[in-house]
């Protein structure tokens, strides 16, 4: 994928990612599934020179610093007019430059398969024990 487009929902925050994802994820901690309403979060890191905000920026809110159960923290970005889920900031990629993308807020996202999912151990029984094909299973982060 050399480049692709994304938004919020309404359309009020506009982004452009240059080049692939570093890696993608599903994520099935509480904090995840909280800010989703659903039973796991799909992301996808990306390098931070990797994001480009093309509009929108002054709608972008965070809710700040959440501490997770591991000890890290989470900063979680979002459009203050629809309220989409964007971007997500995690204190063990900060040294790194990192910064995850909320995978269906990419407008070419067919190829985004994730590898990994975090927090199995919070997983629901109603989704598939083996879990998604092909992915690693990690009982934590």
């Amino acid at each position: 994928m050399a480049s692709t487009s994304g938004s919020c929902l309404c359309g009020t925050v506009k982004f452009q990612l240059t080049g692939d994802p570093q890696s993608c994820f599903v994520c099935h901690c509480t904090s995840c599934q909280k800010i989703t309403g659903s039973a796991f979060s799909a992301n996808c890191w990306y390098k931070q020179d990797q994001l480009d905000l093309i509009q929108g920026e002054e709608s972008i809110k965070s809710h700040g610093d959440s501490e997770t159960a591991s000890g890290h923290t989470l900063t979680r970005s979002f459009c203050s007019t629809c309220g989409s889920n964007l971007f997500l900031r995690h204190s063990l990629m900060d040294a790194s430059g990192m910064i995850s993308v909320t995978s269906g807020t990419i407008d070419n996202r067919d190829n985004l398969s994730p590898s990994v999912e975090f927090f199995c151990r919070n997983k629901r029984g109603w989704l598939s024990p083996g879990g998604i094909s092909g992915t690693e299973q990690k009982e934590a982060q």
